[in-house]
């Protein structure tokens, strides 16, 4: 039974998950063709370069529609987690987004079949494998890219 059904809910403590995030990411997302006239006018070097980022990442991203798994594979892990999220953005230091996913990651390797990318390769079949290498080489790409994002964010300095 879920804890909000209880009747001495003030026992427990809720994280305000929602109180932690900016109005500004509540607002709905700009037409990409928008995105692309703003990032020519930025002059903030940082920021033109976050969003040039941004950009590229989606650009790579969208290269390729996730394949399909096999009903055998989905049955094989249909007893696993729910999946952890491959990217955290939490807004203040020790906030209640970080302290949901701490509460969540305890079960980390544990994770369902989708959203994880999963490729399945048939090795007697050429165009199978050069399907899933094609497959592994935009994941890879896709990654650096998304690091490549994280590593402009404030706070990510590589500095020590």
């Amino acid at each position: 039974m879920p804890a909000e059904a209880e009747a001495d809910q003030e026992q427990y403590e809720f994280p305000d998950v929602e109180g932690c995030i900016p109005r500004s990411m509540k607002l709905n997302p700009l037409l990409l063709k928008h995105v692309r006239q703003l990032a020519v006018g930025i002059n903030d070097q940082l920021g033109r370069q976050l969003v040039e980022a941004a950009l590229d990442l989606n650009r790579i991203s969208l290269r390729l529609d996730r394949p399909e798994i096999s009903e055998e594979t989905r049955e094989a892990l249909m007893d696993s987690n729910p999946p952890l999220p491959a990217l955290l953005i939490s807004f203040k230091r020790h906030d209640a987004v970080s302290a949901c996913y701490d509460d969540e990651s305890q079960a980390f390797l544990e994770a369902s079949p989708e959203p994880n990318l999963i490729v399945e390769i048939d090795p007697t079949d050429q165009a199978d494998v050069r399907r899933a290498f094609d497959t592994l080489a935009v994941l890879c790409e896709t990654m650096a890219a998304a690091s490549r994002l994280a590593a402009l964010l404030p706070g990510n300095n590589q500095e020590g």
